[in-house]
């Protein structure tokens, strides 16, 4: 139905040709939608944390959008806390509105440590990108922060697990368009014992 009501300003139609599904172990994603074909959805399973490496390089793939003080964040200003908080409270409204059992986490004591987190060897930048409202008949602008910065691994130990959850949820304003993801790269995980998903993500 969206489909033959298009997108954006020229309302141009589209049609849905295939639907992928992530699946933990698989190179390949399985087509879990056709064209005439039902959705075929894998079962649900849960989603295994790897262990926190020494160090990590959050990448920043779609512009980051953080308030601070009703302004945003640009790269000189840019703060751990003011970024985790933005994710536990997307991950936390996710769960209270899509599962039967929201997240029961310590938010007062998390975003506090948050605080004393941090950030080595930025590499950001505010990258300007605009879309068009259909229904304010106008372009918003949609720019953020881009690029990437290094954490250290024995500072992460209890966001750990959101921070690696958060890669498939997105933060910050926009998220639910795209805009918030990110990517940590896991080159130097080491080899130990897999971590565990925290409460009941």
């Amino acid at each position: 139905m969206a489909g033959r009501s298009g997108l954006g300003k020229g309302r141009d139609a589209y049609n849905l040709a295939q639907v992928w599904q992530y699946a933990e172990g698989m190179e390949d994603w399985p087509v879990i939608y056709a064209p005439g074909e039902a959705l075929s959805p894998l079962p649900q399973s849960s989603l295994s944390i790897p262990p926190i490496p020494t160090r990590l390089r959050v990448h920043l793939l779609t512009p980051l959008r953080i308030r601070r003080e009703e302004r945003f964040v640009g790269a000189d200003s840019f703060r751990f806390a003011d970024w985790f908080g933005s994710l536990l409270r997307r991950i936390s409204m996710l769960t209270y509105f899509h599962t039967d059992t929201p997240l029961e986490a310590d938010f007062a004591g998390l975003n506090r440590a948050a605080q004393d987190v941090p950030v080595y060897h930025a590499e950001l930048r505010w990258d300007d990108w605009t879309r068009f409202s259909s229904r304010q008949q106008q372009k918003i602008q949609m720019g953020g922060l881009v690029g990437s910065f290094e954490l250290q691994g024995s500072d992460l130990e209890p966001f750990w697990p959101y921070l690696w959850l958060g890669q498939w949820t997105h933060a910050a304003k926009g998220a639910s368009m795209g805009l918030g993801r990110y990517r940590i790269d896991t080159a130097s995980l080491p080899d130990s014992a897999s971590g565990e998903l925290p409460g009941n993500i």
